[in-house]
């Protein structure tokens, strides 16, 4: 019997201590337990896309009349003191077909010519026979007198190139007696201005003045 107590007694105390130590640490590892709290899911705003602003450069009006000076070329084409009314008005003429806009002035110029004759002749009868001669090859020459002999007048020109022209002619025609007279007197001329060209119509101007052998300046 007392044997019986004493197991029990042992057994009973045994469970108190394991039952103290069991709620010792069940104790420590509520109190040191993390609650973890659900709520409902909330969305963010999206994050504000930047929009890319273009500057814009500013240029001023000196900036851009100087950049369209470097890129657009301009010419002026000057055309002094030419003395044929007829070929001033074929420049004219042409000028106006294409829309070109010109300037022509008219003025005075003291201009020398060259007069081509055959002679001296002593014999009047020398003179008509070189007289029927120059008309075969066509030429109308006119008879003068000049200090006592006679001469044939055979042309009168501004422009070396014509005065040549005819001395090369009488000589292959077998003429020798060849002599130039040089005469000044005043004459009208016209000077021609077309500016402000563009690249198109310059060429154009040009190619007319070169087909017609007219000398001109050009300037940009």
């Amino acid at each position: 019997m007392k044997k019986s107590t004493d197991i029990l007694l042992r057994f009973i105390l045994v469970v108190s201590i394991l039952g103290a130590i069991f709620f010792y640490y069940y104790g420590k590892f509520i109190t040191n337990r993390k609650v973890i709290v659900k709520s409902n899911v909330v969305k963010l705003p999206e994050y504000p896309v930047k929009k890319k602003i273009k500057k814009e450069i500013k240029k001023d009006n000196n900036t851009q009349l100087i950049q369209t000076k470097k890129n657009i070329k301009k010419y002026n084409i000057f055309i002094n003191g030419y003395p044929l009314l007829s070929v001033v008005n074929d420049i004219k003429n042409f000028l106006e077909k294409n829309n070109i806009k010109y300037n022509i002035e008219k003025r005075e110029k003291l201009a020398e010519f060259k007069r081509v004759f055959l002679g001296p002749y002593n014999k009047k009868i020398s003179m008509i026979k070189d007289e029927n001669k120059l008309k075969k090859i066509g030429i109308e020459p006119l008879r003068i007198r000049l200090r006592g002999s006679y001469f044939l007048h055979c042309g009168s020109y501004l422009f070396n190139e014509k005065a040549n022209e005819l001395k090369e002619k009488l000589q292959k025609n077998g003429f020798s007696n060849i002599v130039v007279f040089k005469f000044k007197k005043k004459i009208p001329v016209y000077d021609i201005r077309i500016e402000n060209l563009n690249e198109n119509n310059f060429k154009i101007v040009k190619d007319y003045l070169d087909s017609k052998n007219i000398n001109f300046n050009v300037t940009e």
